[in-house]
């Protein structure tokens, strides 16, 4: 299976109240630092509410990590998943974050209609918009196109990227020629669905999740 190394690095760097989409400061976010860790894992794009993030999702494991009240994360978790009631917080930061992805998925992943959420990883689009788009290629596994990592995130690691970087590739992906493969041509359909709706709707916005 070909692995795909989106972005050039990750890794936060201290708690940060950095913009997220539209301009929105996101609690339960790291900014993306200088010393970042490599992609060893296999990247998707998805699209994230960050307003159920920023308004539920975070708050609640802030609250359980920090003072070790379950309250809102046990009206989050599947019924017969258990938070327990931890002293130590490190260990309490350890159930948040195994709890998460599970919890993003349900909770905060943004469905369209007749759409696969999780796009890119190592389907046959990648290798085409890479041989169509220097740029593309240049863009999406080098340069630094976010500024905020989740503390919670989908997966083992999430970057929102940045608006305005969310714009240009989605106008470069507009400009690539039109696969004559079909199902390339159904997976780049379903990758410009995606950031469209982020385009429009100030609530959403793009990520790169590693799983």
């Amino acid at each position: 299976m070909l692995v795909v190394f989106l972005l050039a690095g990750c890794g936060g760097c201290g708690s940060s109240s950095s913009p997220a989409a539209g301009g929105v400061s996101t609690p339960g976010a790291q900014q993306a630092g200088a010393a970042s860790k490599p992609r060893a894992l296999e990247t998707y794009m998805v699209l994230l509410d960050l307003g159920v993030y920023e308004g539920k999702i975070a708050p609640a494991f802030e609250k359980y990590v920090t003072s070790g009240d379950a309250s809102q994360l046990r009206q989050m978790v599947a019924d017969g998943v258990d938070v327990p009631e931890l002293d130590d917080r490190k260990k309490r930061l350890e159930v948040a974050q195994k709890l998460a992805p599970a919890i993003m998925d349900a909770k905060c992943l943004v469905r369209l209609p007749g759409v696969e959420p999780y796009q890119l990883g190592a389907s046959e689009l990648v290798s085409y918009i890479y041989s169509a788009s220097d740029w593309l290629r240049e863009t999406l596994t080098s340069k630094d196109i976010s500024d905020v990592t989740l503390d919670y995130p989908l997966g083992e690691h999430a970057e929102i990227i940045r608006p305005v970087d969310a714009a240009e590739i989605r106008v470069n992906i507009r400009n690539i020629p039109v696969p004559e493969d079909a199902n390339i041509k159904r997976q780049l359909a379903a990758v410009l669905s995606l950031m469209d709706d982020a385009a429009k709707n100030p609530r959403h916005a793009i990520a790169m999740v590693m799983k």
